[in-house]
């Protein structure tokens, strides 16, 4: 993922780093035409499954971008419950609002 490397996007392979997400948008516009999300099972544990990763991937860029390992003294296990903690909160947060 573009975000997390050191170099230019310009210089990114572009059918590598979009074609997965194009070929998902498709696959899911194909299904819904043919059947509604609610008849299908699990597809909710899908999509909160699909949430937390996104928001595991912002966290994880947040972190990336502003450097805290390099410029502090906490040890890496609070660092790590920390970060488990902030996904939890995501987590229940999303479930309130949705």
């Amino acid at each position: 993922m573009f975000l997390f490397e050191r170099q230019s996007i310009w210089q990114a392979n572009i059918v590598l780093q979009f074609l997965p997400v194009i070929s998902l948008a498709l696959t899911l516009m194909l299904i819904k035409s043919k059947i509604p999300f609610s008849l299908i099972p699990g597809f909710g544990k899908i999509s909160g499954f699909l949430t937390l990763i996104t928001a595991l991937i912002g966290v994880m860029w947040f972190m990336d971008r502003i450097n805290l390992v390099a410029w502090t003294y906490v040890p890496f296990s609070v660092i790590l419950i920390g970060f488990v903690l902030t996904l939890l909160a995501i987590r229940f947060a999303w479930s309130k609002l949705f």
